[in-house]
């Protein structure tokens, strides 16, 4: 499913779906090669049917950069359609470069409200995202992690997720999750 919102009031603005069957092996770290057709698929549908309401940046459910590979399904989605993503991941992904000391206790305690969020580097000086906790929600417990998906800097991705987030996960994506719920519900009937 893709939601689009309206900036900056983050009201449902356009959704569009599709259902399909998924006839790839789900492998561990290559979620892009198994989703991003279908993607691909509903963006071009609203190019073509809602061409006003083409988004002007996406976020994107799973990693950008921070990935094993470096290139998650935000960064290969935003490459192939020429646009700007954000990389949205709800778990602390841990990859060989970076340090054990970086957990969710030492992150919680480098939060602070004055911080717009807290690197994660890599042992090779590498920053593979930022750990955030929306502006608007101050009394989440867990961050989410942010990453670089395509044609965004890291702090430009920050910003737009504490610009877009009322609770823990931007609303864009939390448009799309519960609208795919309701499709799923509906069928279920």
């Amino acid at each position: 499913m893709l939601s689009i919102l309206r900036y900056p009031d983050l009201a449902l603005a356009h959704q569009v779906y599709d259902i399909v069957e998924m006839t790839e092996e789900y492998i561990p770290f290559y979620l892009a090669f198994r989703e991003v057709k279908h993607l691909i698929r509903l963006f071009n549908r609203v190019k073509e049917e809602n061409p006003e309401m083409y988004p002007q940046v996406v976020f994107v459910d799973g990693g950008g950069i921070w990935h094993p590979k470096g290139l998650g399904l935000a960064s290969h989605l935003g490459v192939l359609l020429d646009i700007p993503t954000i990389g949205i991941a709800k778990s602390l992904l841990y990859l060989h470069d970076i340090p054990p000391t970086v957990n969710y206790e030492t992150i919680r305690s480098q939060m602070t409200p004055a911080l717009s969020y807290f690197p994660v580097r890599g042992d090779s000086g590498k920053i593979y995202g930022g750990c955030v906790i929306p502006r608007k929600a101050p009394s989440v417990e867990r961050p989410i992690f942010v990453s670089v998906g395509h044609l965004v800097d890291l702090d430009t991705a920050v910003e737009l997720v504490h610009e877009t987030a009322k609770f823990r996960i931007p609303e864009a994506i939390r448009a799309a999750d519960g609208g795919s719920r309701e499709i799923l519900r509906s069928l279920e009937d």
